[in-house]
């Protein structure tokens, strides 16, 4: 839950945020129902407040040259803060790893991992399979994204 009440016109921002986020705030305001000055005070509280974090462009990956992209598994050694820091500093770094997630269960990352081909890709895992702290890795080529993002449901928040 937001640290702050977000009420229906501040959902209707988001909401329109998230279909095009390239929307004017004139387009916004006529969205939500409100006029411009106060739906760009909104819009800004909403990112101070931290419930937009930012905007972010989408490309096609094959248009731009990345034909290989892969869902990689990692299970790690050790699970300390320092060793920890180590690898999601490594993992940052790396410009071949679009998205990490650390989980629960039976392993501890799932990397989002996009290159030129498949002697990229080969060299990627090898160099993250002897980082220091990688105990085991699993990767699955990408062969279709029928769905590769959707915007948040906000039905829930009141």
């Amino acid at each position: 839950m937001p640290n702050f009440q977000m009420d229906a016109i501040d959902r209707r921002i988001i909401r329109a945020l998230q279909k095009n986020p390239r929307i004017s705030n004139v387009d916004l305001a006529e969205e939500a129902g409100i006029s411009p000055s106060p739906c760009l005070r909104r819009t800004r509280r909403l990112h101070e407040e931290g419930v937009i974090e930012g905007y972010q462009l989408m490309l096609a990956p094959k248009a731009v040259g990345q034909n290989v992209q892969s869902i990689t598994l990692v299970k790690l050694h050790t699970h300390g803060h320092s060793a920890s820091d180590v690898f999601e500093r490594y993992i940052k770094a790396n410009p071949a790893v679009l998205s990490c997630f650390f989980l629960t269960g039976a392993h501890d990352a799932v990397l989002h991992l996009s290159v030129q081909d498949l002697d990229e890709f080969s060299r990627v895992v090898k160099e993250l399979g002897e980082h220091d702290n990688v105990r085991e890795i699993e990767s699955s080529i990408i062969i279709q994204t029928p769905k590769a993002w959707a915007p948040l449901p906000l039905d829930g928040i009141e």
